[in-house]
């Protein structure tokens, strides 16, 4: 995002029809309305520019928020960069710079789930997100499949310190509230380190509910938290003990930081979420660095380049990823590596 001054402001969307519903045709489209209604307006007064995308598509729906949270990155970048504050200034501040790291596993097997679990707590790692919905997601519903999620998740709880903390991701996949209290009750919840992510789907709050009283284990909602609208309903149904942010659901750094204070006015624990480049890993620091009390951030410097054509950002090293003190997001680009990696732009029509 460029101004009449000459600065410029960096954001990423994220694209992944299956998980957010959106596609890179959507984002881009969506980018050129977005461009053409912000045009000449101030890019330091964020809610307006909000305003404005909020007539231009989604009215809150979860699918446009993708394209609308790389325009909010952008502005913050440009804020930052005017004012030579680091993001996390102008969100209010930073009770940390420093945050430990988690990751992601999607091994099939409890053999494969162990050894994948303790190659990341030796790189330090301090948590770890144990996805247990695959195998019922691509098989569907059965006693077998589901025996065989707890059985990976039950492995590596018995083999891991029990200073690394461990969520149970679903992804929505096991569905039904019963069926969760019924697995989980007992056998699992003297794992003190153990947290349910998203068990069943994001619209069944009274399941969720339901599940958040009957078991001692912390119930994460991801999925579920689209807005601050939603939020306020979990929050009235006391089915969640923790949420989990992710700005190309919620739409960017505005709507992300509503969520924050929400949450913990409510007692409600906050993780910061997402797969991004260096860039939108940095912007996950300056989120995280308002949490009061932070759970791992999913930030590891994940890139998918041959040579990183960014520079700056978080510093990974040892599981701990440490934002320096650096004006906007603190990330620029190099510009001949940026036109190597970039591809054709896709067409935009609906249909051929």
């Amino acid at each position: 995002m460029h101004t009449s001054n000459g600065l410029v402001g960096l954001g990423e969307t994220h694209a992944e029809p299956h998980y957010y519903g959106n596609t890179l045709v959507q984002d881009l489209k969506l980018l050129e309305l977005y461009e053409r209604a912000i045009k000449g307006e101030a890019p330091t007064n964020i809610i307006n520019i909000h305003k404005i995308m909020d007539k231009i598509a989604g009215r809150g729906c979860p699918n446009p928020q993708s394209a609308r949270s790389g325009i909010d990155m952008a502005l913050y970048d440009l804020k930052g960069k005017a004012l030579n504050e680091p993001v996390y200034s102008l969100l209010g501040g930073a009770f940390q710079n420093k945050f430990e790291l988690k990751t992601d596993l999607y091994y099939s097997t409890p053999e494969e789930m162990v050894e994948g679990s303790m190659d990341y707590v030796k790189k330090g790692y301090r948590g770890l997100k144990i996805k247990i919905g695959l195998e019922v997601e691509s098989g569907g519903f059965s006693p077998e499949l589901l025996d065989l999620e707890t059985k990976k998740l039950k492995a590596v709880l018995d083999v891991v310190p029990k200073s690394v903390l461990i969520d149970a991701d679903a992804n929505q996949a096991w569905e039904s509230a019963g069926r969760t209290i019924q697995m989980f009750h007992g056998e699992f919840e003297e794992y003190k380190n153990l947290a349910l992510e998203q068990p069943i789907p994001y619209w069944d709050l009274d399941g969720l509910g339901a599940i958040a009283r009957e078991l001692s284990i912390p119930l994460v909602l991801d999925e579920t938290i689209t807005d601050t609208h939603v939020l306020i309903q979990v929050i009235r149904k006391q089915a969640c003990d923790r949420i989990c942010i992710k700005l190309a659901r919620v739409g960017g750094l505005h709507v992300a930081s509503k969520l924050i204070h929400i949450a913990e006015s409510a007692g409600i624990n906050v993780s910061i979420d997402g797969l991004y480049t260096r860039l939108g890993e940095a912007a996950l620091c300056h989120l995280a660095a308002t949490v009061r009390d932070p759970f791992p951030l999913a930030a590891e410097s994940r890139y998918w380049f041959k040579e990183d054509p960014m520079r700056g950002g978080a510093v990974i090293e040892d599981g701990i990823a440490t934002l320096p003190d650096k004006p906007g997001l603190g990330v620029e680009l190099d510009e001949d590596l940026i036109h190597e990696c970039t591809a054709p732009k896709p067409m935009l029509t609906a249909f051929p």
